[in-house]
């Protein structure tokens, strides 16, 4: 598995610089010191490389059923698309580089529609586990669309903030948006 994790490491490392489709098999083997036949061992192609990174990614956002068990918990005194966007910070905060390099423009396009998947199926597991009204859900809906953007603009941000930090800003931006939502007519 250190070869494995070697070869993931070096794509990613070789990924700030250009374009996953401009690197070689060879380029990359020989930035991680292993072998063609250890590559091939792990992995199929430079896109199996990337579903690697890809999915290694999403796997560590949150989506069982103690998720759904904190929401409900952080939902008392807090909207609950606020709630998940505090569990989905913490957790991302370590892999905000990983983010950064996956959904930047060496990425690959396929990630964004990958990742709007797993938000929605995270929106789908806390609704079931909400009643709310009109304005909550649309805000929930809301935030489940926004979240790409939200998080690409956060791994790109210069001074890093922390997930506490993004964490406040949402908040804010959620109070705000909820009055909005509550004012719509019909």
């Amino acid at each position: 598995m250190y070869a494995r994790s070697r070869i993931c490491d070096t794509m990613l490392r070789l990924m700030e610089h250009k374009p996953y489709s401009k690197v070689k098999i060879s380029e990359l083997i020989e930035e991680a010191g292993v072998s063609r036949s250890t590559f091939y061992f792990y992995f199929e192609s430079i896109l199996s490389v990337i579903d690697t990174l890809e999915d290694d990614l999403l796997s560590k956002l949150p989506d069982d059923e103690a998720l759904a068990a904190q929401y409900q918990l952080a939902r008392d005194g807090a909207v609950g698309s606020i709630a998940t966007a505090g569990l989905v910070a913490k957790r991302m905060e370590k892999q905000l580089d990983v983010f950064r390099i996956l959904s930047g423009p060496n990425g690959r396009n396929d990630f964004q529609e990958k990742f709007r998947k797993k938000s929605l199926h995270m929106l789908r597991l806390m609704s079931s586990r909400s009643v709310g009204d009109k304005s909550t859900s649309l805000l929930s809906e809301f935030w489940a669309g926004s979240q790409w953007y939200v998080y690409k603009w956060w791994a790109n941000k210069e001074s890093n903030l922390s997930a506490q930090e993004l964490i406040d800003l949402t908040v804010i931006a959620m109070k705000d948006l909820k009055m909005l939502f509550l004012n719509l007519p019909g």
